[in-house]
């Protein structure tokens, strides 16, 4: 499973990809390693099963500020660029905010399957389980 940055070009998201480019340089090629399809085909040895939703956290500053210090491509305190990150961070939030939140909007996709094309039991009732409703 993971949550993904939106495809939605909404200002906000606009901007704080903008200030992750400019003080964390890591930021596009960490994006790129995420899992993608060849990764997740050899993981489960085939097409694994696919859902996707939209998804949203609604973050205060202080919530927003971890989110992207939990980040392992952002700049560590003691680092140059630390100090402007979050200056540029209070700026975005400044700029977007509504009742002191912002929302940052994912897609969250899953992928689930038994992994090496073993279906036991339990990956069956699994898979019924994390999608009812969904025709085989």
């Amino acid at each position: 499973m993971w949550n993904e940055h939106s495809r939605a070009r909404i200002p906000f998201l606009a901007d704080y990809e903008t200030l992750l480019r400019r003080h964390a340089p890591e930021f596009d090629s960490v994006r790129e390693r995420r899992a993608c399809g060849p990764a997740i085909r050899t993981f489960f040895g085939g097409e694994p099963e696919r859902a996707q939703f939209a998804n949203r956290q609604v973050l205060d500053f202080e919530g927003l500020k971890g989110r992207t210090m939990s980040s392992s491509f952002v700049p560590e305190p003691g680092d140059p660029a630390h100090e402007p990150l979050l200056a540029g961070l209070r700026a975005v939030f400044e700029r977007h905010q509504r009742e002191g939140r912002v929302t940052f909007p994912y897609e969250t996709r899953v992928f689930f399957g038994q992994p090496h094309g073993r279906r036991g039991a339990l990956g069956a009732a699994a898979s019924r389980a994390l999608s009812p409703g969904v025709r085989r």
